[in-house]
């Protein structure tokens, strides 16, 4: 099957230069086909090889491929033995590249069979290509299976030929070395152009960088994010022309022109503008701010009312999402006076609920009234922080991760440290267990209905001591003092009756301060009570105007403390509010005559005020404050609202969630639970708690460079953030994730 024997190319391309350039194109295509080398196809078709005779070399070719000889046999050196007989008999004899003629022993080789043709003539017919290479009979009976595994061995055996095979042709020249170039004719444009350069010469032609370019692209009407975008695509375009790789350049010109966005992200778009670009000769529709803007109906105020008049006079459990889109499609558009009917889906209509300031939840009995944002207790918690500051400099701080370590104020001469104590009265439920539990399906547990009966307590707190109690050895010093400052109560008509002032009073006065004056000798109190009605209440023989009759006695009139008033030269003079017999109240007339200011125009509400702008009944103290003032402490009260100021009120939770874990659902056992409870929360938790106040405190007080105050969720984010610090960085301004 060799056809030409061991002559060179060159030999063969000169003999075949007398032919016509079909049959050169055939020859060589041939030549190149026996002695196993890769022909481009395309390159062949391009120059006029008709499709048949590449359909030929085509089966030629994979015929070759398919067949191979068998090793190390004796017929393979027989073969070889006549090739190289047959080469050096051609040698001497002369070459007739016209007539092929297969021989015998090549028939082993390849089981393609050749038609003698005369290629001496100036041209190859299509028909007598078709018959040059054609199958012989019985082919394919003798060939051998071919192993299509891939073993390691095979594998290896594959890459080495492979590289052999690319080493050898390294240096080889290529096919259309051999042939005659084409001649380009001038001024004509080539027939194949690179799309990419085309692209790059409209982009040059719509942008240009110039000094002047704001003007350039408000004359033609350019938005500047699509001069951006074309600026990025010639400059990626162009690092294409470059082999540059694709992904590296997308992503370091987006982070050239586009800094404040994602590299990677705006890397693929522009990837994906210049393969839209390079297709369609545009840049794809950016949409923002094209859409059509439509403003919702809910947003009229008439429509406002409308609806709000409607659902005030739908019961609760009848309003639902699809009942007010159909009332909407129903009577909106007859109370606006428009043609056509309104039609809303129930989607839209929760989306109307919530903008009228409705919320879906499940029902709750009680009122709740959320003041926090109320302008007056905004107001107060302003003033209370100035005064927390200030009280802060005199406190002992703890830290470390049992929050023993102390650090004692700086304090000036004359000042001593300044301890708080927080207080705060809370109710523990006997029925009050977890709510949250594994349970038998098979053998549900029935609990009793309701909290059941209660324990109120009224406990004291200090960040050294905790729960305000004398230490062992300062129960035995002190018998006549109270051992703890806390006081349980059974409450109910049945039990010891109801927590009121006086009980207050009573526990501050006999245990409270007793207490607090043996475990702080050296200190400073601060008492902080909650702003509840209860807690401001006066004593019941202080001065108070509005208790008073306009004459003397009365059912309702109480015994009142001697007042006092000034004279004109300055003098101040006591004045008794009981009568000579000592059991009757002196009512506003006899009060006001005494001092000289009655007016027979006067009623009872006139007469009330003009008595209590006077000193004596204007300096009246709270009986709270009375108190604490008088045994030579201080006294503030927490802003309303505001339970996160108290950290008395996470010393109740951890107190509660141990007694619902113990919880037997039985008073008895409940009432011996109820201080257990108290005990279970460790001093170093208290201490933690304390401290998570404070930084809710410094969080409040932590405002922006405009002015403005933190939000209650920035406040949550802040304080659990840093949550093993008394106070919030005012860097916390600057972190990204904190908006």
């Amino acid at each position: 099957m060799n056809l030409y024997g061991d002559r060179t190319f060159w030999q063969l391309y000169g003999e075949t230069t007398k032919l016509s350039q079909s049959t050169q194109i055939f020859c060589c295509a041939l030549f190149i086909a026996q002695s196993k080398k890769y022909f481009a196809a395309g390159f062949l078709k391009s120059n006029g090889l008709p499709s048949v005779l590449e359909l030929h070399l085509r089966r030629y070719q994979r015929c070759r491929c398919m067949t191979r000889p068998r090793r190390n046999t004796i017929h393979c050196r027989d073969m070889a033995a006549a090739a190289a007989a047959r080469a050096r008999a051609r040698r001497s004899q002369p070459v007739k590249p016209a007539v092929v003629e297969p021989t015998p022993s090549s028939e082993s080789d390849c089981e393609i069979q050749l038609d003698t043709v005369d290629l001496s003539d100036c041209e190859v017919p299509v028909n007598s290509i078709q018959n040059l290479l054609v199958w012989k009979d019985g082919a394919g009976s003798s060939l051998r299976p071919v192993y299509t595994g891939n073993s390691e061995r095979t594998f290896f055996r594959r890459q080495q030929g492979k590289k052999q095979r690319l080493e050898s042709v390294n240096n080889n020249q290529k096919i259309w070395d051999y042939f005659h170039k084409a001649t380009v004719i001038d001024n004509v444009a080539p027939s194949f152009e690179n799309p990419v350069q085309t692209a790059i010469a409209k982009l040059n032609t719509e942008i240009s960088i110039t000094p002047n370019i704001i003007t350039e692209r408000q004359n033609r009407s350019i938005s500047k994010w699509d001069l951006i975008r074309k600026l990025a695509l010639r400059h990626y375009l162009q690092s294409l022309l470059k082999n540059q790789p694709k992904i590296q350049t997308s992503e370091r010109i987006a982070s050239m022109l586009f800094p404040d966005r994602n590299a990677v992200h705006s890397g693929r778009l522009i990837r994906d503008w210049a393969q839209w670009f390079v297709e369609n000769g545009v840049l794809p529709v950016h949409n923002q701010g094209k859409f059509v803007k439509k403003k919702s109906l809910i947003h009229d105020e008439d429509v406002q009312r409308i609806l709000r008049n409607f659902i005030r006079t739908e019961p609760d459990v009848s309003l639902t999402s699809s009942r007010l889109s159909d009332w909407v499609k129903e009577n909106l558009h007859i109370k606006l006076g428009l043609e056509t009917a309104v039609s809303i889906s129930p989607r839209t209509s929760q989306r109307w609920l919530n903008i009228l300031g409705l919320r879906f939840g499940k029902f709750m009995k009680g009122l709740y009234n959320d003041g926090h944002e109320r302008e007056d207790v905004v107001c107060y918690r302003t003033d209370f922080l100035h005064r927390m500051s200030t009280y802060e400099k005199r406190m002992i701080q703890y830290e470390g991760d049992f929050m023993e370590k102390e650090i004692f104020p700086v304090l000036e001469e004359g000042l001593r440290p300044l301890v708080l104590v927080t207080h705060d009265e809370s109710c523990f439920g006997s029925n009050d267990g977890r709510s949250y539990c594994w349970l038998d399906e098979d053998n549900k547990q029935i609990r009793p209905k309701g909290n059941g009966r209660s324990v109120m307590v009224s406990a004291f707190l200090c960040e050294c001591h905790g729960i305000l109690r004398l230490t062992d050895d300062l129960k035995s010093q002190h018998p006549e003092i109270p051992d703890d400052s806390t006081v349980f109560l059974k409450p109910g008509a049945n039990g010891d009756g109801y927590w009121k002032n006086c009980d207050l009073i009573a526990q501050v006065k006999d245990k409270a301060i007793p207490i607090f004056k043996l475990l702080h000798p050296d200190c400073d109190g601060l008492f902080i009570f909650d702003n509840s009605q209860n807690h401001h209440a006066k004593a019941p023989d202080a001065l108070n105007a509005n208790k008073m009759n306009l004459k003397n006695g009365g059912a309702n009139q109480r015994l009142m403390r001697n007042g006092w008033y000034l004279v004109p030269d300055g003098t101040r003079v006591v004045q008794k509010m009981v009568c000579d017999d000592g059991r009757t109240s002196k009512g506003l007339v006899q009060v006001l005559e005494e001092r000289g200011l009655w007016d027979a125009s006067l009623n009872v509400k006139k007469a009330r005020e003009l008595l209590s702008k006077q000193p004596d009944f204007a300096e009246q103290q709270e009986w709270l404050e009375e108190t604490v003032l008088g045994a030579g402490f201080c006294i503030d009260y927490y802003p309303k609202y505001h339970c996160e100021f108290n950290y008395i009120e996470m010393f109740w939770g951890a107190a509660k969630a141990w007694s619902r874990a113990n919880c037997t659902f039985n008073f008895n056992d409940h009432v011996r639970l109820v201080p257990k409870a108290l005990d279970s929360v460790s001093l170093t938790k208290i201490k933690k708690f304390a401290r998570k106040s404070y930084r809710y405190m410094d969080a409040y007080r932590i405002t922006s460079s405009g002015g403005n105050s933190l939000t209650c969720k920035q406040i949550e984010y802040a304080v659990k953030r840093y949550r093993g610090h008394r106070k919030i960085p005012i860097r916390i301004l600057e972190t990204e994730d904190f908006e």
